[in-house]
């Protein structure tokens, strides 16, 4: 027994056919059945049935399954840290982001990282939140860089990054119970009364009275917020992507509740938007690197995590003062 039969015995398992598995593993289907064969004659027992469509575990081959995978993940482990004590700061980081923080992950974190570390490359994964942590559970990811809420693992290590407000976005026309102009202008970039953004004392009133456009995850939410307001929401769409909340508030089809980096990070807007802040109750998104504890880090994922843990006191720091 060796991990070449490991590998071959996962990936039909993985794959679901002897057939697909010698695809993907660039071989024929005869001597992988034979070393399947072998493999089970060695250990005495059977692994596999084959079935019709595809092939099914028995208790032994369930076991053998678990005990490969683990060995292969350590055997994977062990080749890239002999490779990390020979490269230094070169490697790959494998980081999924949200794209709703894309600007952000770029300004705050990749650049300042490339400048320090040029010889570090990266496999970039756009997903939802969602995905993105499943990718982090099952070791795909070396780092995720997600927004809350999600549902954090006992295997996490989770770094608290920026916090967002949630904030109203609509062309003016839906805030006409507004007292004082806070129009969306480039040339400010503070939160404050007669700038971009700022708070509203009636917000919940607009709220109330007009459609919304919000993002699903954040839905349970804002059913609390509505419910604490005593307000029955008008969900005129609810989106996977917050910057569709975004883009269609910015073509008057309703109100946008959406983070602040998100309007930060538009470049095309109206005249016409108002951006409003919800604080009453605050209601917020944070913004959270995540990384898998069992995982193995290499020199140049340490490297990151050294960075996103100064950016995580730096937030604490701002949070205590």
């Amino acid at each position: 027994m060796d991990t070449k039969q490991m590998l071959y015995f996962t990936t039909i398992i993985d794959e679901g056919t002897i057939n697909a598995a010698a695809k993907k593993l660039h071989m024929t289907q005869p001597p992988l059945s034979m070393q399947i064969k072998l493999l089970e004659e060695e250990l005495n027992t059977k692994l596999i049935i084959r079935g019709s469509r595809k092939v099914t575990l028995t208790d032994a081959g369930q076991i053998f399954y678990n005990r490969a995978k683990n060995i292969l993940e350590l055997t994977e482990d062990l080749k890239k840290e002999i490779v990390d004590t020979k490269s230094g700061t070169r490697g790959t980081i494998r980081i999924g982001i949200v794209s709703s923080i894309n600007n952000y992950v770029l300004q705050k974190i990749i650049m300042p990282f490339a400048k320090k570390y040029p010889d570090i490359n990266f496999i970039l994964t756009e997903e939802n939140t969602y995905t993105l942590v499943d990718m982090v559970n099952s070791k795909h990811l070396d780092i995720a860089i997600v927004r809350t809420p999600f549902t954090e693992s006992k295997d996490f290590q989770v770094l608290e990054l920026e916090n967002n407000n949630l904030y109203a976005v609509g062309n003016e026309r839906f805030f006409a119970e507004t007292t004082q102009s806070s129009t969306y202008t480039k040339e400010t970039s503070t939160c404050s009364a007669n700038g971009m953004l700022a708070d509203y004392e009636n917000i919940d009133k607009i709220l109330a009275s007009q459609p919304l456009i919000i993002y699903k995850r954040w839905k349970k939410i804002l059913d609390v917020y509505f419910s604490e307001q005593n307000i029955i929401p008008n969900y005129y769409c609810i989106t996977d992507d917050a910057r569709t909340c975004f883009l269609w508030a910015q073509n008057n089809m309703g109100i946008a509740i959406v983070p602040q980096s998100i309007i930060s990070d538009q470049v095309d807007y109206s005249d016409e938007m108002i951006c409003k802040k919800i604080n009453k109750p605050f209601i917020s998104s944070t913004i959270c690197a995540i990384v898998n504890k069992k995982k193995y880090s290499s020199s140049s994922v340490s490297l990151l995590l050294k960075d996103l843990e100064k950016i995580k006191n730096k937030t604490n720091n701002t949070k205590i003062n």
